[in-house]
């Protein structure tokens, strides 16, 4: 989406005729710091993924475009606003002080982590708004990406879906609910409907620990985070990093599996021989 709101060059930079440095007018949509898209973008955005075919396959294939429709389902079932919502139904009621969407609105910029040094689209150091530049269009909030938090807050989520939903004597969310979406899906050796899972096809890479039972979920997140539940172990793994500062092309971090080896090693320290 944005490569078409920036210039054609080596150095691209935002086009005038979609981004101000200021509020004005119908640029509205902060981006970044000191950056606004022109509000009506959104709906070249959303024309696109509602536009965008369908595969003739029925095999599988990674994409996001389902979870950026979940957000408009959020916002039309609830009749508020997806990050409003999330806030007055999860977050508060846990005791979350620091997960949510825009996190600027509450917290210095200092306290969160940068997460890249844009040279491609933004041109600055994105720090405190959503990485994802689709997200970034949409204002910081989508089901996709742009959810800020930190490891212990997420720790408390993830307990959540471990206890079937239920936490400190609340039930957020149905067991049943929490059993369908973090089941494998009938046609994928990975793919969960809500999460991603164990791959279970020895001749793909594996997307975690080789110790982590059939039944453990999670995501991995594309800006260097990971959070995997094993109900079989009653274990929760949370690792929290910005691999992709100074830049996302650095690739070591993958290459070198370290989410998955330190999951071993806390595997190995439950599991005796």
């Amino acid at each position: 989406f944005y490569k078409e709101t920036v210039s054609e060059s080596k150095k691209p930079k935002p086009l005038p005729e979609f981004y101000k440095s200021s509020v004005m007018d119908d640029f509205s949509i902060p981006v970044a710091k000191n950056l606004f898209m022109r509000a009506d973008y959104c709906d070249t955005v959303w024309h696109r993924i509602v536009s965008c075919s369908l595969r003739e396959k029925r095999d599988y294939r990674y994409s996001d475009l389902g979870f950026y429709m979940v957000h408009q389902i959020i916002n039309s079932l609830s009749g508020k606003p997806m990050e409003v919502y999330c806030k007055e139904s999860f977050y508060e009621p846990l005791g979350l002080e620091h997960t949510g969407f825009k996190p600027l609105e509450e917290h210095k910029r200092w306290d969160i982590a940068p997460t890249e040094e844009d040279l491609y689209f933004r041109n600055q150091r994105v720090q405190g708004h959503v990485h994802d530049m689709g997200a970034a269009m949409l204002g910081g909030v989508s089901g996709h990406a742009g959810l800020f938090s930190n490891a212990r807050e997420l720790v408390v989520l993830a307990q959540m879906l471990l206890n079937g939903g239920r936490y400190d004597g609340v039930q957020y969310i149905a067991p049943e609910i929490v059993a369908e979406y973090t089941q494998r899906h009938p046609r994928s050796t990975r793919r969960g409907i809500g999460f991603d899972m164990k791959e279970l096809n020895e001749d793909k890479k594996m997307n975690m620990s080789e110790s982590a039972s059939d039944k453990a979920y999670g995501h991995l997140g594309f800006t260097g985070t990971a959070l995997w539940i094993d109900p079989e172990y009653d274990l929760i793994y949370v690792f929290i990093s910005n691999r992709t500062y100074p830049s996302m092309k650095n690739n070591k971090f993958g290459k070198n599996e370290y989410r998955p080896r330190i999951q071993t090693v806390l595997y190995d320290a439950l599991i005796q021989p």
